[in-house]
């Protein structure tokens, strides 16, 4: 299968992937759903396997030097997660003034926070009922990833698709 993850400037085909049926729920919090933002320092990158769009990665430029990351993954590329996050965290990296990516994960979805750690952000903190979730007032945990650390996860991680140690 050919996975790849490359900008992405359609608002319609961002809107239609945060409302699938898997995503929405997952990002649904203080009572609005996700949507399209336009802004200046966000970036949309589409998720592909073969030609199918079957995710996005949201950027937003937050300094010089960090870059808060997003996913939103449809449930039949789940399976390819990781390596769809790793093809964008690499693009993330690409630019040489980048020394971190942050992560904010709502407490609810331990899934995704860790699946966040395996990608090797480190956990850095926590957001007491920073939103609200169904109702109820719900942390968003903290994950950072320097480029020293994303330097390592990326060896890690071309030895365990390779084979090799």
């Amino acid at each position: 299968m050919n996975l790849r993850v490359e900008p992405l400037d359609d608002p319609n085909a961002v809107d239609a992937l945060l409302r699938d049926a898997w995503i929405a729920p997952k990002l649904r919090r203080d009572d609005r759903a996700a949507a399209y933002v336009d802004h200046p320092l966000l970036t949309y990158h589409g998720a592909y396997a073969d030609d199918r769009l079957v995710g996005l990665f949201m950027a937003v430029r937050f300094t010089a030097y960090e870059t808060e990351v997003h996913v939103a993954i449809k449930r039949e590329a789940v399976a390819h997660g990781r390596a769809l996050s790793h093809l964008f965290l690499a693009q993330v990296f690409a630019d040489p003034v980048v020394l971190r990516a942050t992560a904010y994960v709502i407490g609810t979805l331990g899934s995704a926070a860790n699946m966040v750690r395996k990608l090797g952000f480190t956990d850095e903190g926590r957001r007491r009922h920073a939103c609200m979730v169904r109702g109820e007032p719900t942390d968003i945990i903290i994950l950072g990833l320097t480029r020293a650390d994303w330097t390592a996860s990326a060896s890690a991680e071309a030895s365990r698709l390779t084979g090799k140690a």
